[in-house]
């Protein structure tokens, strides 16, 4: 929750202690967000409900939030626990309709950030440009921000990254003096190599099910190869364009 008093720059760690959870928690969510307002309880504490899917890490979130409720008096977060990020249809709809019914049951929750623009164009995310400086924006990949940005205006905070990385088999790559691939043909090739020799069963393994994993593997491929799905503009369609075919057929 973002106070509406005078707008001061807000840092992550203090959006983070009004929103009523602790900075360097080890949880996951991609983002924090902000809605309606908060109240005040007959021990004079501002009482805030933060709503996040169910993530764990080293300490889950309700525990996280537990300790932030011990470690102040001023503000007290009761959590409400959404279902886990591989259920996201039911996390999603969870929120919607809280949201959707405007009666102020949520002051923060955290979201998918393919659900940015449709929180915030139904006005359900607060702008929180005047609260967040470009000192601080800048602490941040663009394209995380960029993300979190709908018609101009900031609606949520990343909190945290899914970015694809490539694991590979050091002693393998040792053993075949390969090294470590940096282009996709320096891939095949030494996926080709080691499949050759035996040496394992699959010299390359990504996430194909028909299902979100797929999309964001296609997102991936498609940018390494300098294609975009989706023009400058943000209407034009362009996943038919020379690149991203060739992208896909490379899927």
């Amino acid at each position: 929750m973002v106070p509406r008093s005078t707008p001061t720059p807000l840092s992550r760690r203090r959006f983070l202690q009004l929103g009523g959870v602790a900075l360097g928690a080890a949880a996951a969510a991609p983002a924090l967000s902000a809605c309606g307002s908060s109240s005040s309880s007959s021990s004079g504490k501002t009482e805030l409900t933060f709503a996040s899917a169910k993530f764990f890490g080293k300490s889950n979130i309700g525990q996280i939030v537990d300790q932030y409720n011990n470690s102040q008096s001023k503000i007290h977060v009761t959590y409400r626990e959404l279902p886990p990020p591989s259920s996201s249809t039911e996390v999603h709809q969870q929120l919607v309709q809280s949201l959707g019914r405007g009666d102020g049951s949520l002051d923060v929750f955290t979201q998918d950030v393919i659900w940015i623009a449709e929180f915030a164009g139904a006005g359900w995310a607060l702008p929180l440009d005047q609260y967040v400086d470009a000192g601080e924006k800048a602490k941040y990949f663009p394209g995380l921000v960029e993300a979190c940005t709908y018609n101009g205006k900031l609606t949520a905070l990343p909190w945290f990254v899914d970015s694809g990385m490539l694991y590979y088999r050091k002693d393998l790559l040792d053993a075949a003096a390969i090294q470590v691939p940096k282009t996709w043909d320096e891939l095949v090739t030494a996926a080709k190599t080691l499949t050759g020799s035996g040496k394992v069963k699959y010299g390359f393994l990504w996430q194909g099910k028909q299902a979100e994993v797929l999309v964001c593997d296609l997102v991936e491929y498609v940018g390494s190869a300098g294609g975009r799905i989706l023009g400058t503009d943000r209407k034009t369609v362009q996943i038919g364009d020379d690149k991203c075919v060739q992208a896909v057929t490379f899927m």
